[in-house]
């Protein structure tokens, strides 16, 4: 699909899905993409989904997601340059490592690499119950990693919190805890 510039996904039932994984795996055309209409409810396996999308520049209805059911999302949006903003308010990634002692050969990665290359993202949402370890029992090289080298212009190093303008470096972002994260300075703090 790495032609594939738009997608319309009308009124396509998606409350039997159990795995998205690879679903715009390379398309690197792609602008946008309206996921509102996904109900994700049932999927366990979220890995890979947006990765290689390189013109990708927003993914509209993330926020209204219920991924409870999740337990694999590495490489989620991993080569995702052109993304400025994820809204991941309604991500719920604690049972995300709720199976790893049982896979086979470890292959459940939970969120390692999730925002991997991630180079241009300025502003991410995170709500309270998107857990940077899944249930915590993952070993430090299969978790979330707040992506730490960002294209944009005055970005010093820091994420600060949207709201009271408190900075956090990359491995500092506090889990499970609702908030916003700019890459550059709110002017209002």
């Amino acid at each position: 699909c790495n032609k594939l510039v738009s997608v319309n996904f009308g009124v396509w039932e998606t409350n039997v899905l159990w795995s998205v994984d690879g679903m715009f795996n390379d398309c690197w055309s792609l602008k946008s993409v309206d996921v509102s209409t996904f109900n994700v409810s049932k999927v366990t396996e979220f890995c890979q989904m947006f990765e290689g999308c390189s013109s990708l520049e927003a993914i509209i209805g993330l926020e209204n997601w219920n991924t409870a059911k999740g337990q694999t999302f590495e490489e989620m949006f991993s080569g995702c340059q052109s993304l400025t903003e994820l809204n991941l308010s309604g991500f719920n990634t604690s049972s995300s490592n709720a199976n790893f002692k049982s896979q086979v050969n470890g292959k459940n990665m939970m969120l390692q690499s999730f925002l991997n290359g991630c180079t241009g993202l300025e502003k991410i949402t995170f709500g309270p119950d998107f857990s940077f370890d899944g249930d915590g029992s993952a070993p430090a090289d299969y978790v979330f990693k707040m992506i730490s080298a960002t294209n944009v212009e005055g970005w010093d190093g820091y994420w600060y919190n949207a709201d009271t303008g408190v900075a956090y470096l990359p491995s500092d972002i506090p889990e499970q805890t609702a908030a916003t994260y700019v890459a550059v300075k709110p002017v209002n703090s």
